[in-house]
């Protein structure tokens, strides 16, 4: 699992808020308990937060292409395993 260095967890918050999605914790299906960094919204805003993302950090945008989605009713939780969700 990839810890974010501060910076780049703030960057990641500072996006999806940009994007109009609210950024969590999560813990997916098969997880355990184990959290990982989640937004919620639609698509439209999620390749909205990629591409604020990249902007500054195409390296970070780029952990963020293995991404999982749950279905939470309206909206949709896009969530990424491999990223730690603990706030920094």
């Amino acid at each position: 699992m990839t810890i974010l260095a501060p910076q780049e967890y703030e960057l990641l918050e500072d996006a999806a808020y940009g994007a109009g999605m609210e950024f969590q914790s999560y813990s997916g299906r098969g997880m355990y308990g184990t959290t990982c960094i989640g937004v919620t919204g639609d698509i439209a805003q999620l390749i909205r937060m990629v591409l604020l993302v990249a902007e500054v950090a195409p390296d970070l945008a780029q952990k963020l292409a293995e991404v999982s989605t749950d279905n939470m009713g309206l909206d949709y939780i896009y969530y990424w395993t491999s990223i730690q969700g603990t706030e920094h």
